[in-house]
């Protein structure tokens, strides 16, 4: 055997390794290294074919994906792979079934998350909503640009404070303003608390009709001697966490 053609075998053998190689990228989704292998491929077809060499034709493995390659070299079989590897990368069907499974559950947790329970979508007219946990007053707002829920919270303590402070200044049906409650200084620390947790405890006295609102002339408190009692009562009716 001369030298040229041992030396066309070594080359064909070399191709049926690449094209093992680039099926096995091909079976797992590695498409560079399919364009790369398949390029050395047709590379090394070509070299085979300025040769002249005609070798006899490897017997096609059934097991295999690629057995329609039909030139010694891998021409014709770089041109499969590259042409597959150009092609739209598609999950297998089980993929995509759980994907859009996937997808479906997560619309829906969307839909869960913005609605109410009513099946209706979540507007900022069913917020507030407030709840107690422990010694602390919570308030649920809906954000219209985050288009989510946040929470507030305040101090049981301070909530009896800003009661207190009312009932001196809503004395004989008296209005009030906010500013003038402000700032409220925590009674534990001396230190000035919130703003935002102030107008949480409005916000709370008013969904229970504990306060009157006047527009811009501010609030006032009907029955104002038994406010601490109704509080009081309010608070126990809150919905409690945990």
């Amino acid at each position: 055997m001369n030298r040229i053609r041992r030396g066309a075998q070594v080359l064909a053998g070399a191709g049926t390794e690449l094209k093992e190689l680039a099926a096995d990228a091909l079976a797992n989704n590695d498409w560079d290294a399919v364009a790369t292998l398949a390029g050395w491929a047709r590379q090394m077809g070509t070299v085979l074919r300025e040769a002249g060499v005609d070798l006899p034709e490897p017997t096609p493995d059934a097991s295999s994906p690629v057995t329609t390659a039909h030139d010694h070299g891998g021409g014709d079989f770089a041109q499969s792979m590259s042409h597959r590897a150009r092609q739209p990368r598609r999950e297998p069907v089980g993929v995509e079934k759980t994907a859009k499974h996937q997808t479906r559950e997560r619309a829906k947790e969307r839909q869960r998350k913005s609605t109410n329970g009513s099946g209706r979508p979540t507007t900022r007219k069913d917020y507030p909503k407030f709840a107690r946990e422990k010694d602390a007053l919570i308030k649920v707002g809906w954000s219209k640009k985050g288009r989510k829920e946040y929470e507030h919270r305040a101090p049981k303590h301070l909530l009896d404070l800003l009661t207190s402070s009312v009932q001196h200044l809503a004395v004989n049906g008296a209005r009030f303003t906010v500013e003038q409650l402000l700032p409220l200084a925590d009674p534990e620390d001396e230190t000035e608390t919130p703003s935002y947790q102030t107008y949480l405890c409005i916000a709370w006295l008013r969904e229970h009709n504990l306060l009157e609102q006047h527009g811009r002339q501010g609030y006032s408190v009907p029955h104002v001697a038994d406010l601490g009692s109704r509080v009081e009562t309010a608070w126990n009716a809150t919905a409690l966490r945990g």
